[in-house]
């Protein structure tokens, strides 16, 4: 088949998911167009690796996010209103940390593709040894009290190549 044969074929009942564009003469708009398969992806670049991280981050604060806020006003099992408040403030925080974790994580993958996911996971272990080869090597020893701020061992804080770069 030809390159103006490929280009120029008539249309037919096709699956959803092929992308149809229109581009042919006027005469023959109707009937003829250029088709893009969806086979024909080019692989993940590093911006879209950093979105999908970023989303996923997202995801999991979100649904750390299991309670409303609320006030006692009476006695709680015998203990004043403000420890209990303070307790319960606690355990709902500490919830909402394994919930988001637990929950949020398979809730964006259940979201995303499966090819879009492969990509994903490819590029996540490919960033961590990355991080892993690029570490200085005193980076394990330095302690709390040097003024570096928190330590970002897994890359938390890079959000785009350009963060990546300068970090």
């Amino acid at each position: 088949m030809n390159r103006m044969q490929r280009i120029f074929t008539p249309i037919q009942r096709q699956k959803p998911s092929i992308l149809r564009l229109t581009c042919a003469p006027i005469a023959f708009k109707s009937i003829y167009s250029v088709r893009t398969f969806a086979t024909e992806k080019k692989p993940m670049d590093w911006q879209t690796f950093f979105t999908l991280r970023k989303s996923r981050k997202r995801y999991e604060l979100g649904t750390g996010i299991v309670s409303a806020k609320f006030d006692p006003t009476e006695m709680i099992f015998g203990i004043d209103p403000l420890f209990a408040y303070a307790i319960e403030m606690i355990l709902i925080g500490a919830l909402s940390f394994v919930a988001g974790n637990l929950v949020a994580t398979p809730l964006w993958r259940v979201l995303r593709s499966s090819q879009t996911l492969k990509e994903f996971d490819a590029m996540e272990t490919q960033f961590l040894k990355r991080l892993k080869k690029y570490r200085p090597s005193d980076y394990a020893s330095v302690g709390a009290g040097d003024n570096v701020g928190y330590l970002d061992y897994f890359g938390e804080r890079i959000q785009s190549v350009k963060d990546y770069r300068v970090k």
